[in-house]
């Protein structure tokens, strides 16, 4: 038989057991990533684009502070 673990009480609480998650709040942060997504592949398709641009709007992209910049900034 495993012995009863015995761990003190969370700094946290309850607090996630009541979360709630709001779908059209979710919704709406996918909708206004939209037309960045669209403007971006758009750049990347573009053979008049330069491919070090390219290389470059690819990198920004997979990092995360592109997308909170890009949110910021269309407000």
């Amino acid at each position: 038989m495993c012995p009863l673990a015995n761990f003190p009480p969370s700094a946290w609480g309850d607090l996630f057991l009541s979360f709630s998650l709001d779908n059209s709040e979710l919704e709406g942060y996918a909708k206004a990533l939209e037309e960045p997504k669209e403007e971006l592949r758009r750049l990347i398709i573009d053979p008049t684009t330069d491919t070090n641009t390219k290389l470059s709007l690819i990198y920004s992209a997979c990092t995360p502070s592109w997308f909170y910049v890009s949110i910021l900034a269309r407000g």
